[in-house]
């Protein structure tokens, strides 16, 4: 059974990006102890920083470490599935950096991310995938 297709991710929008962070390889074809490291990484109870650390990389479009504008535009993409337009989706990417990137370089750091996602009541309580 392809993994993106099990009733816990086959409804999510970033299945692909979550199976590729999770393979070693960066395949995203997840081998059994990584299938179970992705479960227990975005279960209810997980610890904070480790879903800050996944969701972190898992955003990081790139591979480049820090979260660029094209890393937020191409997430939101995915999230709003076509609801919102090219511009709609630049504006809010270009709020987000306002908003966070205190060093105005222009990009997230993964400290930025995490000090943006420590506002974020419902962090913990929207990523999960229950099994």
């Amino acid at each position: 059974m392809d993994v993106v297709l099990c009733p816990e991710l086959r409804e999510n929008p970033l299945r692909k990006r979550i199976c590729k962070v999770f393979s070693t390889d960066g395949s995203g074809n997840l081998k059994f102890d990584e299938f179970v490291q992705m479960f227990s990484s975005l279960c209810p109870h997980s610890p904070r920083t480790m879903k800050l650390h996944y969701a972190f990389c898992i955003y990081d479009i790139d591979g480049d470490g820090y979260l660029g504008t094209s890393d937020i535009q191409q997430i939101l993409q995915l999230i709003t599935q076509g609801e919102l337009s090219k511009e709609e989706i630049e504006c809010i990417a270009n709020q987000i950096l306002v908003e966070g990137d205190f060093d105005d370089d222009g990009k997230l750091s993964k400290n930025e991310f995490c000090h943006i996602m420590d506002k974020s009541p419902d962090f913990m309580t929207t990523f999960n995938i229950r099994i």
